[in-house]
């Protein structure tokens, strides 16, 4: 099995979070009663959007960046899982 770099296992939870938080804001706005069930590229652009101005992007990026430092060495496939949820987790209770 690889073992990556700390930088490159901090690039991977931060993008896998980012993509969760976006896919799930995405979803949210489908859900709006005024989209009748259809959804346009423009209601698509405003969540991306939303979450590119949100503080949680950069927050994101911050934490991941303490959590492998914290560690002090890479993370195992169960502490990168671990990372991942426990910022999912996060920022889904701050939106």
């Amino acid at each position: 099995m690889k073992v990556f770099s700390p930088e490159v296992q901090c690039l991977l939870i931060a993008y896998t979070v980012d993509l969760i938080l976006v896919l799930e804001e995405l979803f949210k706005i489908t859900l709006q009663p005024s989209l009748s069930g259809k959804i346009s590229w423009d209601a698509l652009q405003a969540g991306f959007e939303a979450y590119q101005r949100s503080m949680s992007l950069h927050s994101v990026h911050n934490e991941v960046r303490l959590l492998v430092e914290k560690c002090g060495r890479r993370l195992d496939k169960d502490g990168i899982r671990s990372g991942v949820d426990q910022l999912v987790k996060h920022y889904r209770q701050s939106t």
